[in-house]
Order: structure tokens, then sequence, then C-alpha cells
């Protein structure tokens, strides 16, 4: 039916990211928190961070985060390549994890978050 979540229950959101790790990417985690206090799931996919956000999963203040390890390009088209690939293979790996939502937003580049 229009309108009516996926699990029967709550609505939920996938967002995606692949430049920053989430909550030190400041502008997704107030667009995380801003669904969660409207009553949705939310589920984050994004890199692990370097020296912070540097667990493979977390729970923080209610937002489900899903990190996966990434190297940034080096090496010119060919580390871009094998940077985005990773990015990914990782993101369509997590998402069939998270399972169903009703609405994915991918956040900054690369323009290809809409392939997983």
């Amino acid at each position: 039916m229009p309108g009516e979540a996926v699990s029967g229950g709550r609505k939920r959101a996938l967002i995606l990211v692949e430049n920053l790790s989430v909550p030190f990417d400041r502008r997704v985690w107030q667009e995380c928190t801003t669904l969660r206090d409207a009553g949705w799931e939310v589920h984050v996919i994004c890199p692990r961070g370097s020296k912070r956000d540097t667990e493979p999963e977390a729970v923080i203040d209610g937002v489900r985060i899903h990190r996966y390890p990434l190297r940034a390009a080096t090496g010119g088209p060919a580390g871009y390549l094998r940077e985005y690939g990773t990015a990914l293979w990782h993101t369509a790996r997590l998402a069939r994890k998270v399972g169903p939502v009703d609405v994915v937003h991918a956040c900054n580049p690369p323009d290809l978050l809409f392939l997983p």
C-alpha cells in the first residue's frame, strides 16, 4: 500500500556515503538524526575512518552504521577505479545485509552510488 513501511512498522531509510565516515561527516549525520527524530529507522553505509569511526558496525543515537574499509585513490585513473569499485562492491554487499528499505539517499561523490 502506498505510504506503508516495508517492514510493516517504522519506515526504513538507507543512506549511502562514499567519501567520509559517519558521524564524522556532520551534514550527513544531521540528515540521519532528522530522519530518526521523524520516526524513521535509519541505516548508513559508509567507509571506515582512519582515526575515528573505525568500527565495522555501530549504533549511535539510534542510527545503525555499517562501515567498510576503503583506501583513498592514488595513482591516477587506476586508483579511482580501484577506490570506486571497492566502494560500490562493499555498498552493494552491505545493502543486501540491511535488507528492504523504503527510501535510499545517496550522498556525495561518486555519482555511481545508484548502481548498488
